[in-house]
């Protein structure tokens, strides 16, 4: 494990136009240049080579964005993300073959990526509206955490506000904006998504060797919104020959050290959410870090305490920052759940019906089973003094379930 990360936090507004050094994207450049430098150096990833080929700089007007080609032992492919100065307006995030690519000075300096058809398309890569535009939080913190371990590979970078109780509403304090790039651990291929925009904003890469956007969650967890996962799994789509789109086989997992879930309810029931910005807790010798707030998506990276991220010089590291927050409550941590079962049975939703299923039924579902396996082994959390199970802090939550 070689992980690194690191901080930066301030009081003044973030503004997300500035060509400045301390500005958000010139950070964001600077930490994902190094990275790609190291894992492209790296032997064995001669055929999945990154290049950067437009940032923030390339920008010949207000919009800022980035263009990166996917390199692959078949062909190379193409990630554009354009995103525009207004809070409000919609963004661009788009992946196609680098051979459709242009770099023609069009969409303010970065180019147009050509949509040749239903078999050779640029890929909407974008569910929702403008959750892809980064809003200028105040106070902030900008976060990156990356790890270059060989087929392992990640790199994540968060803006976010550090009030709290945060805004229900994203108003005052700005939203959440993310950005997550990993190796698929399938494929190898490289992946991208957007965990604060709900997961489906974002490319994988399929088995037919092509990159098609992120279609849906791997797991349907209604009934079960406060909750965060261990290799969250991610499912696309594969194109057939016609154009005809069809789901692929093979999920991508998100990195296991990035556990990754909802935040889930609204404030009425679930008040102590807005309290629950950069929580840290320990649990049997490892350590839970929450990177910003849960806000559309929820993120932690869980480290074993006795290795924390190693610090990058100019940032502060993860042990000796200070806005890390205690108490955390109605949280589950699903904790080394089966990344994908192609056979699972339905439904795989926690609702009425599944939990009416015969015994058989629940020991086959990728939730409920954890749950029943931690009651029959007596791991469940049940009051004071109930053995492992419980945290050192507080009384039922956070949980730990374990398969």
């Amino acid at each position: 494990m070689t992980i690194t990360a690191g901080i930066k936090s301030g009081t003044t507004a973030l503004d997300w136009q500035s060509l400045a050094g301390t500005a958000p994207f010139p950070q964001l450049f600077t930490r994902l240049s190094a990275f790609i430098a190291a894992v492209n150096a790296t032997p064995g990833n001669e055929s999945w080579q990154l290049t950067l080929l437009k940032t923030h700089a390339s920008s010949t007007g207000t919009m800022r964005g980035m263009v990166l080609k996917l390199g692959t032992p078949v062909e190379d492919w193409l990630l554009q993300l354009l995103m525009p100065a207004d809070n409000f307006a919609n963004s661009f995030l788009r992946v196609g073959r680098f051979k459709n690519w242009t770099d023609d000075g069009a969409n303010e300096g970065y180019g147009t990526l050509l949509n040749v058809g239903m078999t050779d398309p640029a890929v909407d890569c974008h569910s929702g509206s403008g959750f892809l535009t980064p809003w200028s939080n105040q106070p902030y913190a900008l976060t990156f955490v990356q790890e270059t371990e060989p087929g392992v590979e990640f790199f994540y970078f968060r803006s976010d506000c550090t009030t709290v109780p945060a805004d229900p509403n994203g108003e005052s304090g700005g939203r959440p904006w993310d950005f997550l790039l990993y190796r698929h651990r399938q494929y190898s291929a490289w992946c991208f998504n957007m965990p604060m925009n709900s997961y489906r904003s974002g490319c994988q890469y399929n088995s037919v060797n092509q990159y098609e956007r992120v279609e849906r969650q791997g797991y349907n967890f209604v009934k079960l919104d406060r909750f965060v996962m261990k290799g969250y799994p991610l499912i696309t789509n594969k194109r057939s020959a016609t154009g005809a789109l069809s789901p692929d086989g093979m999920p991508s997992l998100c990195p296991a050290p990035l556990w990754i879930g909802s935040y889930g309810g609204v404030e009425w029931p679930y008040p102590e959410r807005l309290n629950q910005v950069f929580c840290r807790f320990d649990r049997l010798e490892m350590r839970y870090y929450q990177l910003g707030r849960a806000f559309g998506g929820n993120v932690w990276l869980v480290l074993p305490i006795a290795q924390p991220p190693a610090a990058q010089s100019g940032w502060t590291s993860f042990s000796a920052y200070s806005g890390w927050r205690t108490g955390i409550s109605q949280m589950t941590f699903l904790d080394g759940m089966p990344g994908w079962l192609p056979s699972a049975l339905q439904p795989q939703r926690l609702d009425a019906p599944a939990a009416r299923q015969s015994i058989s039924g629940v020991l086959s579902h990728p939730v409920l089973s954890a749950f029943l396996v931690d009651a029959i082994e007596g791991r469940a959390p049940a009051g004071p003094g109930s053995g492992p199970g419980r945290p050192a802090e507080g009384v039922l939550w956070p949980r730990v379930v374990r398969r």
